[in-house]
């Protein structure tokens, strides 16, 4: 499985565990609920605003094409 094929939340959860972060800590830097990054995550929820996703890049400390598979 390629970078491209991996969903955009299952890379938000690997860099969250990257930065030894819970998904409460995660919560709270964004101001969102635990259960909003854990839907994120489970792909239960769609990240389809590029400004929620630079956000999450800026938290997780990586580049928002990296959350997006892009090289």
């Amino acid at each position: 499985m390629t970078n491209d094929d991996v969903p955009i939340g299952r890379r938000v959860a690997r860099w969250r565990v990257r930065r030894s972060m819970t998904q409460q800590m995660l919560a709270d830097r964004l101001r969102r609920s635990k259960s909003w990054v854990d839907k994120i995550e489970r792909g239960a929820r769609t990240l389809d605003r590029y400004s929620v996703i630079q956000e999450l890049a800026h938290v997780l400390r990586v580049d928002p094409e990296v959350l997006l598979g892009q090289p």
